[in-house]
């Protein structure tokens, strides 16, 4: 143990703290539905408003204000203390704890709307209700990929065009190379709050385009930008995120096929009303999180996949496999991987 390197470290540090936040997350799903808190709070927030839409939202709402305080001291631990010791990213407490609640907001909108999708989807088709519900969510998981990557890098970061004119005109080559020359290539000015040098593809459609942080800029030599730009440049080229969002879509589709089996087992004994319960829905995503979590070891081998993929893709457009080779571990430092 002594003898483990730092990245090492981190990264376990990081596998327990998302081990704990999986374990608080079904601790409290399980909790609610196991004593009757998830009937009594979904009574009670029918019992506020007339609409079943809005008691499904006030139920929601108030099952993720109580995850928000509960796994607050764990999000501070691994977001602010942990970063601090391994000297990466240095934000300040009060700026933390914005992020963190509009994390939480974003999350609540999501479900509350998620749950809102399964009720429609129970009223048109009693049934078979998770078809349709898969149907909606896949194409939101779609229009949400395609939308919120570039508003929230807009809201969050001033992009500007490659400041260097000779890197600019050999990423404008490279794209020409990799038939990609429609995708803009900008620079993502975030200055001393990044964790670590990074570029990334986002968004999809007109919206997307490469960006490339200013720690990249700014540490990195041209050719090594270069294979950075083109690994992204191969995700675009071969749809990787297309891929991305279809494995979500259907895991997400097994989830609530699995639900839809497991809940008339589950309703006498947990005073369900069906599908369309505000009080069920905790065991909706206790279902759908198993099954995620069953998928995840594909999901991954799929992702790396695409990554090593990417970084074949890259060495043939660049041909410079010892700039590759010195981004990989200078990234890899970089990101304590």
């Amino acid at each position: 143990m002594a003898n483990e390197d730092k990245s090492t470290r981190y990264q376990r540090q990081r596998r327990r703290a998302a081990i704990a936040t999986a374990i608080l997350d079904v601790a409290l799903l399980a909790g609610v539905l196991a004593t009757g808190l998830s009937r009594a709070v979904a009574d009670a927030a029918a019992a506020s408003w007339d609409a079943a839409a809005a008691a499904t939202v006030g139920f929601v709402l108030a099952l993720l204000a109580a995850r928000t305080l509960l796994i607050l001291p764990l999000a501070y631990a691994s977001e602010v203390v942990r970063e601090r010791r391994y000297g990466r990213a240095r934000v300040a407490l009060v700026h933390w704890f914005g992020a963190y609640l509009w994390r939480a907001a974003v999350l609540a909108a999501v479900l509350a709307g998620a749950a809102l999708v399964i009720q429609v989807a129970v009223w048109w088709s009693p049934a078979a209700w998770w078809a349709p519900a898969s149907a909606m969510l896949a194409s939101a998981i779609v229009g949400g990929a395609a939308l919120v990557p570039a508003l929230a890098v807009r809201s969050a970061a001033e992009l500007a065009p490659i400041g260097r004119a000779e890197l600019a005109a050999r990423l404008t080559a490279l794209a020409a190379r990799a038939g990609t020359a429609g995708v803009p290539i900008l620079a993502w000015k975030l200055g001393p709050r990044a964790a670590g040098a990074t570029a990334l593809l986002v968004g999809f459609g007109p919206s997307r385009r490469i960006l490339v942080t200013d720690a990249v800029l700014d540490t990195h030599a041209d050719d090594e930008v270069e294979v950075i730009v083109a690994h992204e440049l191969a995700h675009y080229r071969r749809g990787d995120a297309w891929w991305t969002a279809a494995m979500a879509a259907g895991a997400l589709a097994l989830g609530l096929y699995a639900a839809a089996r497991v809940l008339p087992l589950a309703a006498d004994a947990l005073r369900l009303q069906g599908p369309g319960d505000a009080a069920a829905l905790p065991l909706v995503a206790l279902v759908c999180g198993g099954v995620a979590a069953l998928l995840a070891p594909i999901v991954n081998l799929a992702s790396r996949a695409q990554e090593r993929r990417a970084d074949r893709d890259a060495l043939a457009w660049t041909r410079n496999a010892p700039a590759l080779v010195r981004t990989l571990k200078r990234l890899s430092a970089a990101h304590l991987t």
